[in-house]
């Protein structure tokens, strides 16, 4: 039998282990890879929040050099790209189109994101998710996660399997109502990426 322990070495009960009891339903989705998974948990949460993009077949992808910068690559499990690639380089910047205030990511110094016209929400974001989640499924809860759930003590328990499909899916779909703002997990993320995950969990206890 496998024991299991958080990052911060405490031994978590098999009661305790929500991806115990939780496997994504047949119903959700016939693809039953990593990526097809989490597709259909997208795609049921769409059906649950119309206000949410618009899940297509390619919008939860696989990281590549193509998509994916190189430090996003190598720093994330996941990453929420809110316009396209032809963005980095058309001369205009977001907040001359749309008045927002959108920084490309919080290591970027700070830099304004070039967008070109045809991606002011005029097409859909996308999701990229690593190669190596994908193969073997794993979270730690971060800090901002717990503190979405107001629990604290949550803080770095470890996820497996298809609850860490969920938590992710639930994660980078919450950046599609916080992607503009400097606090990308700030307040507004946190309840979008809480409602996610109940609405997720009750929909499937009730079916």
């Amino acid at each position: 039998m496998t024991l299991l322990f958080g990052c911060d070495g405490m031994y978590i009960p098999k009661a305790r282990r929500s991806d115990s009891y939780f496997a994504i339903p047949q119903y959700y989705t016939s693809d039953r890879s990593a990526l097809g998974l989490m597709r259909g948990v997208a795609k049921r949460l769409k059906q649950l929040n119309p206000q949410l993009l618009v899940i297509k077949h390619d919008t939860i992808m696989q990281f590549t050099k193509k998509r994916v910068s190189k430090h996003n690559q190598e720093s994330s499990v996941a990453y929420y790209q809110p316009f396209c690639q032809e963005c980095y380089g058309s001369g205009e910047t977001y907040e001359k189109l749309s008045g927002a205030n959108y920084f490309e990511n919080e290591f970027s110094n700070e830099q304004k994101l070039v967008a070109c016209a045809k991606c002011v929400r005029g097409i859909s974001p996308h999701i990229y998710v690593s190669l190596d989640f994908l193969r073997s499924p794993v979270i730690y809860l971060d800090h901002d996660e717990a503190s979405a759930f107001n629990r604290p003590e949550w803080l770095c328990r470890k996820f497996t399997g298809d609850f860490a499909l969920i938590l992710l899916t639930c994660h980078e779909l919450a950046h599609d109502f916080s992607w503009h703002l400097k606090a990308n997990h700030g307040k507004k993320w946190q309840r979008w990426f809480a409602k996610f995950l109940r609405q997720i969990i009750n929909d499937m206890k009730s079916n």
